[in-house]
């Protein structure tokens, strides 16, 4: 008996832990319900259903984080005109002076996620500053501001970021000259934060 119970205490912390969901667990409730009814002698079937529970459930967390992966990558596409090799969108870039820059407002995009599009959209601009700030679901506003290399001399990303921040309600930021990223209480100032980088590049 205690090897059965055990055996339905792991699966379903699994099932709960990830947060599946889906038509495949409801046959993964049917097994813990034939698992119940499996009489004392049965050991060894109960072990290979709920084996054959959990290979069903690492299916189904492998299949989610794939999902995953693929939202995140399409929302970054979107968000930066659709990729390959045309450029960021026409409207996302400016002509600031002398200096491209490419601002982006986005939402609910991971932050790992968001510093991936900052180097992406450094890399289809070619020369300039990108910017990016994006609204989390909790309210608040994460930016990412990233430097080419060749303008590393005239722009620091850090400082760039930090005026950015300010504007949202935050203070600091931090990361190197060519790639820096800050945070905000604000969520709704992210064009306001936009607008302190694109007015410290044309000042």
């Amino acid at each position: 008996m205690g090897v059965r119970r055990r055996g339905r205490e792991l699966a379903l912390q699994m099932l709960y832990q990830r947060e599946l969901a889906g038509t495949d667990v409801e046959q993964i409730f049917h097994d813990f319900e034939e698992l119940k009814q499996a009489p004392p002698m049965a050991g060894r079937f109960a072990v290979e259903l709920v084996r054959g529970v959990v290979e069903r459930l690492k299916v189904l967390v492998e299949e989610r984080r794939s999902l995953e992966k693929q939202l995140a990558d399409a929302k970054k596409q979107i968000a930066l005109g659709g990729g390959g090799a045309a450029g960021p969108a026409p409207s996302a870039v400016t002509k600031v002076g002398d200096t491209n820059f490419f601002r982006l407002s986005v939402s609910g995009v991971d932050m790992k996620d968001l510093k991936a599009m900052a180097d992406e959209g450094r890399a289809k601009v070619g020369s300039g500053v990108v910017a990016i700030a994006n609204a989390s679901p909790d309210g608040k506003l994460g930016i990412v501001v990233a430097v080419t290399p060749d303008l590393t001399g005239r722009y620091n990303a850090v400082d760039l970021v930090r005026a950015a921040s300010e504007k949202s309600g935050g203070k600091g930021g931090g990361g190197r000259p060519d790639m820096a990223q800050a945070g905000g209480p604000d969520g709704t100032k992210a064009n306001d934060a936009l607008a302190a980088v694109e007015a410290m590049i044309g000042g």
